[in-house]
């Protein structure tokens, strides 16, 4: 049995309606439990327990109320999947009496990626009471998991954040920075090549900053102890390899760039790396998980193409591959000892 399948590792409960938040228990009855529950989501990390259950559980695995948890959640994911429908009907039909019909792509495409991500989900993940349950225990496990060594990648992350904050607003603007500390290419070729590993970490905007953010947090916190501290290296390995990438086929195009920012080539070999580990160890994770994560990596590769001229497809699709390749062959990898722990 996975670890994350055991039952025992859930605190243990007394056979009335209550909540476990945080470490804290409530009492507030059958009614007040049942709304929670209806409310449920897979990473909610608040459990329940019933009178027909010994073990404070995710709402979904709760004896007595399992049955209506699902419901409820199907029920809500399908009007959120029916707004993603009406939305792309909305938009297609405006895009055909449109005289720039064109100009709607990319957002016809985003609906539609999301409709067919959304779908499969629904399917193979959602539907079976078996494969929603599974997934409500290992998010439950996997996300009170802390992996330090690669949390300190956010850190790096908000450090360098701060740094570019104070530069443009006391000493000059992007371009310069870029110019004299980035990934910026005329000086890379005279041989500075210290730029590979610095510049990277400059990024665009704010925004740009905070969608990198956004997405490390999400992938480091998923893949949580699967992962030892190997991983962390070669993340930080993966940015500096991600921007000699694209400033190698910068070179080979017909119209080369002049700098690259952003660390989004680490994001992607992280996604990379996951996606490989789940496919390889298909055994250890939910079903259909490594399927779902191979949907989220290929959405994310598409999306930032359809929604920005500026992005950087080259550090994308070589950070994955990179990923991909650490993960198949196991790099990095800490299954081995959640396996051995439970055998043992």
């Amino acid at each position: 049995m996975q670890i994350w399948k055991d039952s025992s590792r859930f605190p243990k409960a007394n056979g009335e309606w209550q909540i476990l938040d945080s470490g804290t228990l409530l009492s507030p009855g059958e009614n007040d439990v049942r709304k929670l529950a209806a409310r449920w989501f897979l990473t909610q990390k608040k459990l329940i327990s019933s009178p027909d259950s010994d073990r404070f559980l995710p709402a979904i695995c709760t004896p007595g109320i399992s049955e209506f948890v699902h419901e409820s959640f199907l029920k809500r994911f399908r009007i959120f999947f029916y707004i993603f429908w009406f939305y792309f009907l909305v938009t297609a039909l405006i895009a055909l009496n449109s005289d720039n019909a064109r100009n709607f792509l990319p957002i016809l495409a985003f609906l539609g990626l999301g409709l067919a991500y959304f779908y499969t989900e629904l399917r193979i993940a959602f539907i079976p009471y078996k494969n929603i349950a599974e997934r409500a225990l290992f998010y439950n496990w996997i996300l009170n998991q802390s992996n330090q060594q690669l949390g300190y990648s956010f850190r790096i992350l908000m450090v360098f954040g701060v740094a570019q904050w104070l530069y443009l607003k006391f000493l000059g603007d992007l371009d310069s920075l870029i110019i004299s500390f980035g990934t910026y290419f005329p000086p890379i070729q005279q041989g500075e090549l210290w730029r590979y590993l610095a510049g990277p970490w400059i990024h665009s905007s704010f925004m740009h900053w905070l969608v990198n953010a956004i997405f490390l947090l999400y992938i480091v916190k998923l893949i949580g102890m699967l992962a030892n501290k190997l991983l962390l290296v070669l993340f930080l390995f993966s940015i500096p390899c991600t921007a000699i990438a694209v400033h190698l086929l910068s070179a080979l195009g017909s119209n080369p760039l002049d700098a690259f920012v952003g660390i989004s080539g680490g994001v992607y070999f992280l996604f990379g790396w996951l996606t490989a580990i789940s496919f390889r160890n298909k055994h250890f994770f939910p079903a259909h998980f490594s399927t779902s994560i191979m949907m989220v990596a290929v959405f994310n590769l598409i999306l930032p193409e359809l929604l920005s001229y500026n992005s950087s497809f080259a550090a994308h699709l070589s950070g994955f591959l990179l990923g991909l390749g650490a993960g198949y062959f196991g790099l990095a990898s800490n299954l081995q000892q959640w396996t051995a722990t439970k055998a043992h």
